[in-house]
């Protein structure tokens, strides 16, 4: 079989780039070829956040719970259209997108603290530095972008499923990388003074090197058989959406006979009390840690306002940045919210209820109502959160049929203006479907 001869160009793009640096840098190439190799992992990162978004090509993560989750969006169905490109994206995928760009945040900003106390100052003014890190970013750009053209024909049609996963060890990888670098700036700080060290350090780097080119070549072969790493992801992303989410039925063809939507505002205040909540709201799944982080939070506001009042500058910095983190929490959970059920339809026919997304354009779940057990009416707390003035008609379905009350909000028809119309609509066409029997 011919070797993918984009990869071992794509693996030469940086490698060779350290080479040279090794060679030419001294002891002051250990500094660079670690910010290289941070770049290039980075746009890792950024390749696999490019197939899950546009290739949906999502595996099953569990975000901190104390953070925002998007969780409701993983049962997703359909492409969002991005207007100002040509592009669809994949809702479902947002999760595992958040996931990923949260350690990659949470990297870049410790990366760049022990850069900025733990790299000798010779580093920043060499002269060569600019250059070298800015001929690293372009070698990193190049070699994602050859990865990923490897992954699809020019038709734009995939060619390599799973690559849009993001491995557990480089995730580690990611997340640990300040220690590597505060390592590595120690060992460059002693090599500098001793060139017993400096000699020792460049054969680890160059050894390091190699071991990554021949990793590159490696990865190069064409998949024997389906069942090798990326067969294995996708087969699991394929099963777990099979297990968790039945197809729905289609549309009947006929127009519904009655519909019904969410009332105006029911994002923002949904979103405002999943925040607060830690994602109580449609799902009623609550985080111990995350309702534990708020309390510590609101512990802390409450003092730091005390200190602020007093003329504490640095309590003020810190109600400044608790304001600024609930608002950015609260917009990202009506985002969540609004791309979950901002759209949805709830339409009524002869035989079923369907929820239709207008804005994907996709019916999200299909309930028949002979697979109704009973209908509820909830009014008030997170079945109407905050100033809503709607209610929740809830369905328990019988035993063999998908999806349960509840789960992921997908047999609730949720924040209507008159729940109890909804249901007494629906329990009519259940008892008529039942007696016609």
């Amino acid at each position: 079989m011919k070797r993918r001869w984009r990869v071992v160009l794509a693996t030469f793009c940086v490698e060779a780039l350290a080479v040279v640096a090794v060679l030419t840098y001294g002891a002051l190439s250990l500094m660079a070829v670690v910010i290289i190799y941070w770049v290039d992992l980075a746009f890792v990162i950024v390749r696999a956040v490019t197939r899950q978004l546009l290739g949906g090509e999502t595996t099953d993560v569990q975000l901190p719970k104390s953070l925002p989750q998007f969780r409701l969006l993983k049962h997703k169905r359909g492409t969002l259209d991005v207007s100002v490109y040509p592009l669809s994206v994949y809702p479902q995928s947002f999760p595992a997108v958040l996931f990923s760009l949260s350690i990659l945040a949470v990297s870049a900003v410790t990366t760049a603290a022990v850069l900025a106390v733990s790299v000798p100052a010779q580093f920043w003014g060499d002269p060569m530095t600019p250059l070298v890190l800015t001929g690293g970013g372009i070698a990193a750009a190049t070699k994602s972008w050859l990865v990923y053209t490897d992954h699809t024909d020019r038709g734009g049609t995939t060619t390599s499923h799973g690559a849009g996963f993001l491995a557990t060890k480089r995730q580690m990888l990611v997340l640990l990388y300040a220690l590597v670098v505060y390592l590595v700036a120690g060992i460059t700080t002693t090599a500098l003074a001793d060139p017993d060290v400096e000699r020792v350090a460049l054969f680890a780097v160059l050894s390091v090197i190699l071991l990554r080119v021949a990793y590159g070549i490696r990865a190069s072969r064409p998949a024997s058989n389906p069942s090798g790493s990326a067969g294995r992801v996708e087969s699991k992303r394929s099963d777990d959406q099979l297990s968790a989410t039945p197809a729905p039925r289609l549309r009947p063809d006929e127009l519904p006979l009655e519909t019904v939507e969410p009332v105006s505002w029911a994002s923002p205040a949904a979103g405002f009390v999943n925040a607060l909540t830690t994602g109580g709201v449609v799902d009623g799944q609550f985080s111990e840690s995350g309702l534990l982080l708020r309390f510590y939070v609101m512990f802390v506001s409450i003092l730091g306002t005390l200190a602020a009042v007093n003329g504490s500058s640095l309590f003020r910095s810190v109600i400044a940045g608790v304001i600024v983190l609930g608002v950015v929490f609260w917009l990202l959970s009506t985002v969540h919210m609004e791309l979950a059920f901002g759209e949805i339809e709830y339409q009524f026919y002869e035989t079923a209820i369907v929820a239709y997304d207008r804005r994907l354009m996709e019916p999200q779940w299909s309930v028949l109502y002979d697979n109704i057990e009973t209908i509820s009416v909830d009014r008030g707390l997170f079945s109407s959160p905050a100033w809503l003035d709607a209610g929740t008609v809830g369905l328990e379905l019988s035993d063999d049929t998908a999806p349960p009350p509840d789960e992921h909000g997908r047999a609730s028809i949720l924040f209507v203006s008159d729940p109890e119309a909804v249901r007494n609509w629906v329990d009519a066409r259940h008892r008529d479907v039942r007696e016609s029997r």
